[in-house]
């Protein structure tokens, strides 16, 4: 009765973990194994020469000199030999054979390019100029788009990928956004000073100087004047104003932090860190949290996840606007992958900590 109730809880657990908790790693006989929403699983009994995690995939190139990918519990084979590159983003992996491009995406494999050397890449959408039509291809959410907007040198080294959505400047000089499906002129002439997340591209509108902001689908002005500094993330911009506050703009609000510039300030995806000379702060979703009295030397940030060390050396992340440690002896060494925390202890025993749990 002990063993079902177990088994129950364990799996009830197990479907309460939110999605994309996803690492892998090899054990003491080098054996590939993935950590997949709470469970370890082997994928290879012989060491594997490379691998990249991705938010729900990972891509690895095995002994056998096989190009493979794991997305929801499945192994795929990819190629029989290494590519040339290969970048894993949140929702799918990219890689090229030469200047071929493809794209394996929820188990589909999609022929972007056979022929470029002009490319980004964002989390959910890739461009690229076809050099086979002379085409600018644009793939987002398993569909492939044609940029109707004519290139040339100058307008094609200016592309930049935000998660969901590419700026650029056309070859007439105006900064444009491509965004679920439609061109948005900014009619910002010549504004090379431009950045671009989920959502949300900022910019300097070299005509006006004014610090401008796109915002799904809408433009409005941050500032009259150019910033000293600014970053953007998902649905946010940061910055340094003009007179030296410090801000950030948040699915559209605008929320000064301080009346002077911080020590260091950065941000991606969900997370905002900055600190002044003594307090670690994090802003998240609209909220900003004193994390410590301290500014921590190393810290990594991703999703919904920061991670970072103490000043006692123990390991501590701020997750989903709670603030907790991650276990009660200090580490060999750790790394994060989405929301999921993959740390190496003292025995040298690889454990992960996810949503409160460590497995």
């Amino acid at each position: 009765m002990k063993n079902y109730l177990f088994l129950f809880c364990f799996f009830a657990f197990y479907g309460l973990l939110p999605a994309q908790n996803i690492s892998a790693y090899s054990d003491y006989k080098n054996y590939f194994y993935v950590f997949d929403n709470g469970v370890s699983k082997e994928l290879e009994y012989l060491p594997v020469k490379w691998y990249k995690v991705g938010k729900n995939a990972i891509a690895y190139f095995d002994n056998s000199d096989n190009f493979k990918a794991y997305y929801q519990g499945n192994k795929f084979d990819l190629a029989f030999s290494a590519p040339s590159d290969c970048q894993v983003t949140d929702d799918f992996i990219v890689y090229f054979f030469g200047k071929t491009l493809k794209i394996f995406d929820k188990g589909d494999i999609t022929l972007l390019s056979g022929w470029t050397t002009t490319y980004v890449i964002g989390d959910s959408i890739v461009g690229c100029l076809d050099q086979n039509t002379y085409t600018y291809q644009i793939y987002y959410h398993g569909n492939i788009f044609y940029l109707p907007d004519f290139l040339d040198d100058n307008s094609l080294r200016s592309f930049r990928a935000g998660d969901n959505l590419l700026a650029y400047i056309s070859n007439e000089g105006f900064l444009k956004i491509y965004y679920k499906g439609r061109i948005f002129n900014t009619e910002a002439s010549q504004s090379m000073n431009y950045k671009a997340a989920a959502n949300t591209v900022a910019f300097v509108n070299e005509a006006t100087q004014e610090f401008n902001v796109f915002y799904k689908g809408n433009l409005s002005v941050l500032d009259n004047f150019p910033p000293r500094t600014f970053v953007v993330a998902d649905d946010m911009v940061a910055y340094v104003d003009n007179s030296g506050s410090f801000k950030v703009f948040y699915q559209g609000k605008i929320t000064e932090l301080s009346s002077y510039a911080p020590l260091f300030y950065d941000a991606e995806d969900n997370i905002l860190v900055y600190g002044d000379n003594v307090n670690f702060k994090v802003f998240y979703k609209g909220t900003s949290y004193t994390l410590e009295r301290y500014i921590p030397g190393v810290y990594k940030k991703d999703f919904n996840t920061l991670v970072y060390q103490d000043s006692e050396g123990y390991l501590n992340t701020f997750s989903d606007g709670k603030i907790q440690k991650v276990c009660n002896e200090k580490v060999a060494s750790w790394d994060l992958f989405g929301n999921t925390i993959k740390f190496i202890n003292s025995m040298n025993e690889v454990h992960f900590f996810v949503a409160g749990n460590i497995f």
